[in-house]
């Protein structure tokens, strides 16, 4: 009796145990899926709102975005900016460069919404560990203050750091182990390119998309057991152009509309 009892429990469980593992599957590849492509929002939520400001970081994260990127540029008192012009008369209509401006200086402009411009550290403080950080370097002097920056504020696991020079990417790796590194390049024209490709420190290969965006050079690339991404990706054709080659991140002015199209 008590073998019939447990047999029938095993043909009842047997089921369960297989829907189970059926259901655990079909989740872990839909989270793979939603995971697979990394859409980063360039210098915010940039196609709505002020770029680089809290405004547009905000509107980035509550998008549902995860990766969110900073450019630097550096006062004249050695401290970190966030801006993509080294020049502040775009954004404040003050026609002077951050480098020949100090802390204080700077601490007085103000863009059209009233925002300052933001030090990476104000930014850091803001968000913490809610969100990652694409960081790019323009300046081999800004690598010593970012790394500083980073492990303040034990960030070391949610940031990429970028830059169009390989060799400040190196000089970071050497500091910083965990964080990922991605080389820029408008194209694969030159030694650089083709140096970060074969470098151990290298995760991350990112290509302007014209001229790259294409089957051949994501195989290139993908083959070196690197990841690739691309900028600047805006429009629904060229979103879904990726999507089908199977990029594995890019950077966008809209959010929304890549999430919506790759999540």
């Amino acid at each position: 009796m008590y073998y019939k009892k447990r047999r029938n429990i095993s043909k009842f469980l047997m089921p369960i145990s297989i829907l189970i593992i059926l259901i655990t599957i079909f989740f872990s590849i839909n989270l793979y899926n939603n995971d697979k492509t990394i859409i980063i929002s360039h210098r915010g939520a940039s196609g709505e709102e002020i770029e680089h400001t809290f405004s547009a970081y905000d509107l980035a994260i509550a998008y549902g975005s995860s990766y969110i990127e900073q450019d630097l540029v550096t006062s004249k008192d050695n401290v970190l900016y966030v801006s993509h012009d080294n020049n502040s008369e775009r954004l404040t209509g003050v026609n002077k460069n951050y480098s020949d401006m100090t802390s204080e200086e700077i601490s007085k402009l103000k863009v059209d919404n009233g925002e300052n411009i933001h030090t990476l550290e104000d930014v850091f403080t803001r968000y913490g560990k809610k969100t990652n950080y694409v960081i790019e370097t323009k300046q081999r002097n800004q690598v010593f203050e970012l790394v500083k920056l980073i492990k303040k504020h034990d960030l070391e696991n949610h940031v990429i750091i970028q830059s169009f020079h390989l060799v400040d990417l190196l000089e970071s790796h050497t500091y910083l182990q965990q964080a990922q590194y991605m080389f820029l390049s408008d194209n694969k024209n030159n030694d650089e390119y083709h140096k970060a490709l074969v470098s151990e420190a290298i995760d991350i290969i990112c290509l302007n998309k014209t001229n790259n965006l294409n089957e051949s050079t994501i195989s290139e690339v993908q083959n070196k057991n690197k990841k690739i991404y691309f900028y600047t990706i805006n429009s629904f054709d060229d979103m879904k152009h990726a999507k089908d080659l199977g990029v594995d991140g890019l950077f966008t002015d809209y959010t929304a509309k890549a999430l919506y199209i790759f999540k």
